[in-house]
């Protein structure tokens, strides 16, 4: 009665670094996607201090981008201001990538010092011992979907931390 194990091919395909990454995208170049992930990251943060909608909607995934879109929003509510000044990229390196059937996903450490300013109604910023430069380590996640034509990459992912705490 030879019962036989069925293996699904459904299931996810992992695949992890940067050589997994060429076998699906060939035409993949570490150099210029970390370029343009500096670029991205400079871009995000000003049009997510100017509440640049637009501007976000390019760059990021759904539900950041709802994440960021709510944060914009309260922050008008209240009549609040916000400004940041990227005053040197120190660092911008690849953690990790992984490709997960055709998502590939690719995990970007920053390192740079900031001036973020937050101003309430009055335009006096809400934390007055908080308005110099200070560094600030930000783990990022990009994802593109390899299956569409579209070259471009989306942030679905931030996490921050300021260096001084």
């Amino acid at each position: 009665m030879g019962s036989e194990m069925c293996i699904r091919d459904s299931s996810p395909v992992a695949l992890h670094g940067l050589d997994a990454l060429r076998q699906i995208d060939r035409s993949f170049n570490e150099k210029e996607f970390i370029s343009g992930a500096k670029s991205a990251f400079e871009m995000i943060l000003s049009a997510y201090a100017e509440g640049d909608l637009a501007q976000l909607r390019r760059l990021l995934g759904y539900e950041l981008l709802q994440s960021f879109t709510s944060s914009i929003e309260n922050r008008i509510a209240a009549k609040e201001s916000l400004s940041i000044t990227l005053d040197e990229l120190r660092e911008a390196s690849i953690l990790n990538i992984s490709v997960i059937d055709q998502m590939a996903s690719i995990t970007m450490h920053f390192h740079s010092v900031q001036i973020r300013v937050a101003k309430d109604k009055n335009g006096e910023p809400i934390d007055s011992e908080d308005t110099g430069a200070r560094e600030f380590t930000d783990i990022w996640t990009f994802e593109r979907d390899l299956s569409l034509s579209d070259p471009n990459w989306k942030l679905t992912e931030t996490e921050s931390t300021d260096d001084d705490e």
